[in-house]
């Protein structure tokens, strides 16, 4: 008898371990530009420091959830993941933004190196009939 209840408990508890829920963490590279996966802290290039930034807080957040189980663990990453998206959404906007920017500068800058080759094709013209 005391075999057919360590069976049938061996039983129960291999079933109730069968369902339970395996949670994974969000990776970084699920999160980040390929081009930064590996950012690293630099004097010269505020996109490289802007990824190693978002890398540090990134993996800040995870600790920080792994500190919860369950319901509130899946709850805790999926804020991260929506926290991370905003950030990115954000990132996105700027560099469109910045790469306007650079865009209407260079065309601006074209449209003045025209204008100065006209000037000076006109003063060229006008030193020939002096």
């Amino acid at each position: 008898m005391k075999k057919l209840y360590n069976v049938l408990f061996a039983i129960i508890l291999s079933v109730g371990c069968a369902k339970a829920e395996v949670i994974l963490a969000p990776q970084w590279s699920e999160i980040c530009p390929k081009s930064y996966l590996n950012a690293k802290h630099t004097r010269f290039d505020k996109d490289q420091n802007y990824w190693y930034e978002r890398k540090l807080q990134f993996d800040e957040s995870i600790a920080q959830c792994k500190t919860y189980q369950g319901e509130d663990l899946k709850e805790c990453y999926r804020l991260v993941i929506q926290s991370e998206n905003k950030k990115t959404d954000r990132w996105n906007t700027y560099v469109d933004t910045y790469n306007e920017q650079a865009r209407q500068e260079q065309e601006s800058l074209r449209r003045n190196s025209e204008r100065m080759q006209l000037i000076n094709g006109i003063q060229d013209t006008i030193k020939l009939f002096r």
